[in-house]
C-alpha cells in the first residue's frame, strides 16, 4: 500500500439506529443518551450510568465487525467498523492508512446517540515492511443542545502476523 493511500472499512460494520439499541455483540445500549459500543474494549458509559456494551473476539486472530453505539430518541448511534482481512502470500508493504473506524453518533436536538465501536484489522504475510499506519478506533458519543452526552465507541481489534521476516513494531498501530 503506497504512500498516502487509504483501504478504508471505516463506519462499515452494524449500523447504528435512533430509538433502539445498537446492533452486534457488544451493541450500545438505548437511552436518553445511547452508551457506547464495545469491540476490543467496553464501550463507554453514557452520562446517567448506562453501561457500554461488552468487548468481544479473538485476540489472535480477530473477523468481527464493530457493533453500533446505542440510539436515542430521534438520535441514531455511530456505525460500528467493518473488518479489513489481508493475506499475503509474499512481503505486505504498508506505507499508507488502513482505517477501521467506529463512526461517531449523531446528536439529535436533545438526546443523543452513543458511538460506535472500531472494527477489525487481521493482517497475515510472509514478510513485513513499511512505516504506515492501521487504526480501529472507536467512534465519539455525541452531545446534544440540552448538555446529553452519549458514551464513546471501544476501539476495535488489530492483529499482525508474520510468518517470516519483518518487525511488525515499525507500523503505528492505533
Amino acid at each position: 500500500l503506497l504512500a498516502g493511500a487509504t483501504i478504508t472499512v471505516a463506519g462499515k460494520g452494524y449500523a447504528g439506529a435512533a430509538g433502539a439499541n445498537g446492533y452486534g455483540a457488544g451493541n450500545g445500549k438505548y437511552g436518553s443518551a445511547g452508551s457506547g459500543a464495545g469491540h476490543g474494549g467496553n464501550g463507554g458509559t453514557e452520562q446517567f450510568g448506562g453501561l457500554g456494551g461488552d468487548g468481544y473476539d479473538s485476540l489472535s486472530n480477530p473477523t468481527e465487525l464493530g457493533s453500533s453505539g446505542g440510539g436515542a430518541s430521534g438520535a441514531a448511534g455511530g456505525a460500528g467498523g467493518g473488518a479489513a482481512l489481508i493475506a499475503v502470500g509474499g512481503t505486505f508493504t504498508l506505507s499508507g492508512l488502513i482505517d477501521a473506524g467506529g463512526g461517531s453518533a449523531a446528536g439529535g436536538t436533545n438526546y443523543t446517540g452513543g458511538g460506535g465501536a472500531g472494527g477489525t484489522v487481521n493482517i497475515s504475510a510472509v514478510a513485513l515492511s513499511g512505516s504506515g499506519t492501521i487504526q480501529a478506533n472507536g467512534g465519539d458519543g455525541a452531545t446534544g443542545n440540552i448538555g446529553y452526552s452519549g458514551g464513546g465507541g471501544g476501539g476495535g481489534r488489530i492483529a499482525v502476523k508474520v510468518t517470516g521476516s519483518g518487525d511488525p513494531a515499525l507500523l503505528n498501530l492505533s
